[in-house]
């Protein structure tokens, strides 16, 4: 047996089919800071389900994330993966009440409130405070 073993035949060895949902749950490494799965290729450590995706599917395009159809983070499933941007993987987060801790706060780090008219949505789906953006251009307009 030839080592290392493509990335589609190691990620199939290393499932278990949930016969319920169809998920294909990692039973090796997950990372401890976010609970996704990591598989080593090319010696690297990836996230399992990005390389799921690309063996299976397709090249991820640019500033594309993996989204969990599924909402299971430890599925590699490529029937449950889809290539979105990070606006989206957020919308999407939301509206089932998995967004990040962050997402609930309702004012900025300097306690302007996140409201229709002071928040900035980024390209990326990242909040940004209006007044606090405005005050960062004029001390840098100031110390040129």
């Amino acid at each position: 047996m030839p080592y290392p073993l493509p990335p589609r035949e190691r990620i199939t060895r290393h499932v278990a089919i949930d016969p319920v949902s169809g998920c294909w749950i990692w039973l090796q490494a997950l990372n401890i800071k976010d609970g996704y799965p990591r598989i080593g290729v090319h010696y690297k450590k990836m996230l399992a389900h990005r390389v799921a995706y690309m063996d299976f599917i397709g090249a991820i395009p640019d500033r594309a994330e993996i989204d969990h159809l599924c909402f299971n983070k430890s599925c590699v499933n490529p029937q449950h993966l889809e290539a979105v941007s990070k606006s989206e993987n957020l919308r999407r987060a939301g509206a089932v009440g998995l967004m990040d801790r962050r997402s609930h706060n309702t004012h900025c780090k300097h306690g302007h409130p996140y409201n229709e008219e002071n928040t900035h949505i980024t390209p990326e789906g990242w909040r940004d405070c209006r007044v606090c953006g405005r005050e960062k251009m004029r001390r840098l307009r100031r110390s040129k």
